[in-house]
């Protein structure tokens, strides 16, 4: 047995950060399609593949926005980014919310497109489940169009709700993150896990027949910008990551890294270090010693091991 390491991105345009938009202005068309081509060939030149969650809207062409143009109009009361979206359009401001494009440049064989919702809604217990189903259904007509399928979930802002919904339309697994509690005491401890170069993996064991799989994801990639930028120092991160592997790989366990795509636009520096990182995953994997896989490989493997079980 190997240690395994999945890359899952969450790509999501602007409708990730409709409430931080004065910070987004670098987050042009050409500046979201040069990232994205500038991790897919960092990928090809170590052969590694990768987890694309897409918020879904992100990638409709203007021609197939008509299809959802009920979703646009009669949903702001329940979804603040769309709100911030219409007023925009209005004004004929929406670089950066729509770039079908970038999906031409990772869907790729090796690569895994994953969902990342519709309009980045938190899937918060609070909603109307109605409106999750409204989501949802949106997903996979998106998926129709663009002849997708979606196998595996993440979460806008990493808020896990209403899973038992995800199996109607064919989901076999998220990724599962700690739960994401928004107030000053959590953002310092999650900030000073940055210099925790001794970090453990927590192992999954428990997997029930028939049942979602949780796949780990609990390992964000230190994004070089403002306070991470200033104060952690990149080799303090590459240790980090490079213990992380090592762990992975001596407790044969899972390892997910993921970020957003737009992190190496507003942190640029980021790339470098996350070339570095991959270097190494790449050293381990021609060792034998490291799997690379997507989460749909991780849900696939869980799978085939209770079958065995079983059998």
């Amino acid at each position: 047995m190997s240690g395994n390491l999945i890359i899952s991105l969450d790509c999501e345009g602007k409708w990730g950060l409709f409430n931080k938009l004065n910070s987004t202005k670098k987050f042009t068309n050409k500046g979201l399609l040069n990232t994205y081509s500038k991790i897919q060939n960092l990928l090809d030149v170590y052969d590694f593949s990768a987890t694309f969650a897409f918020v879904s809207a992100f990638l409709l062409k203007e021609n197939e926005k008509k299809n959802f143009s009920c979703f646009f109009e009669k949903n702001e009361a329940y979804s603040k980014s769309l709100k911030v979206f219409n007023s925009l359009e209005q004004n004929e401001k929406v670089e950066g919310w729509f770039l079908p494009e970038v999906l031409d440049i990772v869907n790729k064989s090796a690569n895994e497109i994953a969902c990342h919702s519709f309009s980045h809604l938190a899937f918060d217990e609070k909603i109307e489940k109605k409106l999750i189903i409204n989501e949802l259904e949106n997903c996979h007509k998106v998926a129709k169009i663009k002849k997708l399928e979606f196998k595996t979930f993440i979460f806008p802002y990493n808020i896990i709700g209403h899973q038992e919904l995800l199996k109607n339309y064919s989901f076999l697994g998220y990724r599962y993150h700690k739960k994401n509690i928004k107030n000053f005491y959590f953002k310092i401890i999650n900030f000073l896990q940055e210099f925790n170069i001794y970090q453990s993996i927590k192992k999954y064991t428990k997997f029930e027949e028939g049942q979602l799989i949780k796949i780990p994801g609990d390992f964000f990639f230190n994004w070089r910008h403002k306070m991470r930028k200033a104060l952690v120092p990149q080799s303090i991160t590459i240790l980090r990551w490079n213990n992380l592997l090592k762990k992975a790989v001596n407790e044969k366990l899972t390892l997910n890294l993921w970020f957003h795509p737009h992190n190496l636009i507003s942190g640029p520096e980021t790339y470098k270090v996350l070339k570095e990182v991959l270097g190494k995953a790449a050293i381990l994997r021609d060792q034998g010693k490291l799997n690379i896989i997507t989460q749909l490989d991780y849900v696939k493997n869980i799978n085939q091991n209770n079958d065995k079980k079983i059998n």
